[in-house]
Formats: C-alpha cells, structure tokens, sequence
C-alpha cells in the first residue's frame, strides 16, 4: 500500500487498515533500527536498547503478535529527574520501555509517506492551506 505513494497515485484516495500496517513485518525492524540509532536508557523494564537487540527476533515477534491481535499495552513510563538548562531546578523525564518506543516509531513510518503528499510544499506554497 504505502509502496504506491511515489508513484503519483490518485491524490484522492482513502487509507484503510493503517493499523494493519504498523506490525508489518519490514516496519518493526526498521522502528528498531531508528530506536538503535537513538539509543537512550532503559525504561521502568529496566531493558536497555542493547539487551533488547539482543533478543531483537524473539522481542519483535512478541511485539508484533500483541499488536495483531490486540492486547499491546504500554507499559510504565521511568520517571528521571534532569538539570533545567541555566537553572538549579530539575524537570521530569519520563523513558519510555524500549518496546514502546518502537510502535510510536512504526506508526510514524506507516503515517509520514501518507501526511507528506497530502501536505507536500507544492500545496503550502499555492495557499491550499488557508483554504481549509
């Protein structure tokens, strides 16, 4: 689906099944390969991006089921406290699990070819926009 957005398809079409898209085989390996680049520290799991690649085929599969038939869920945010740049107070940060970073990062992989040509320069530039 998403492979015939360059091809100058119809600019009228109609997505369905996005979600069917996200679990793709070529998406989650891929997500896992941006959260590697990230890295970043282990979430509330305690997992670090190292152990999980480790593991990456068990990991993605597990990953993968729990979104096909439903029951992903989230889990805890790890809570760090971080210096506020020029300033003696500390900001919260939430770290997410590994494994949940990567279904935010396959999603945006399905909904960026999609939002790109809807919102591509060509319809900024001839005032499209303001006429919403």
């Amino acid at each position: 689906m998403l492979t015939r957005l360059p091809t100058g398809e119809s600019v009228h079409r109609v997505w369905f099944a996005l979600a069917d898209q996200t679990p793709a085989p070529a998406n989650l390996p891929s997500a896992l390969h941006k959260v590697w680049q990230n890295g970043g520290s282990a979430g509330a799991d305690e997992q670090t991006v190292a152990h999980f690649g480790r593991r990456a085929e068990a990991e993605l599969q597990r990953l993968h089921d729990q979104l096909r038939s439903g029951p992903y869920r989230p889990q805890p945010v790890r809570r760090a406290w971080i210096p506020k740049p020029g300033s003696r107070q500390m900001r919260p940060l939430g770290i997410p699990a590994v494994r949940d970073r990567l279904v935010p990062g396959a999603l945006r992989h399905v909904l960026e070819p999609i939002c790109e040509t809807d919102f591509a320069a060509p319809s900024w530039t001839d005032g499209a926009w303001r006429k919403s």
